[in-house]
């Protein structure tokens, strides 16, 4: 499996590129369980994607939640802390309309960064209340 090497800048764009533009991949499922299983399934056929001191490796789905596993590297000073590249990847999810359409349908998330250094782990759940988001 090949690294995906993406500019330090991008690192939250890129990463929420892949979820959103296969957002709709999976077309419409009156499971949403299905959904979700789908999504991950694409999201994992493009990884591991790296941008700065973040590696996307892993999209599982269980049930209608989809878990996100990113690692930081052990080499050098982060260009983001992980609670500030939470925040970052929250605002792009939360904000892009492909992403609220998957949530509206009853899709979830988790996206947990386990630090190298430090061995400490960060988790952040985005669902609908979380993101503000309205049922249509």
């Amino acid at each position: 499996m090949s690294e995906k090497q993406i500019p330090g800048k991008n690192v939250i764009p890129a990463l929420l590129s892949i979820v959103a533009s296969l957002s709709g991949c999976a077309g419409y499922q009156s499971e949403t369980e299905m959904l979700a299983k789908e999504q991950a399934r694409n999201i994992s056929m493009n990884l591991p994607v790296k941008s700065a001191n973040y590696t996307l490796i892993s999209a599982q789905s269980s049930g209608t939640l989809i878990k996100m596993t990113v690692i930081s590297e052990n080499n050098g000073q982060l260009t983001l802390s992980p609670d500030a590249f939470l925040t970052r990847f929250q605002y792009q999810i939360c904000t892009d309309p492909a992403m609220k359409t998957m949530m509206n349908k009853g899709v979830n998330y988790i996206i947990k960064i386990n630090e190298i250094r430090t061995g400490n782990q960060y988790q952040r759940k985005l669902d609908r209340a979380v993101c503000g988001i309205t049922k249509i």
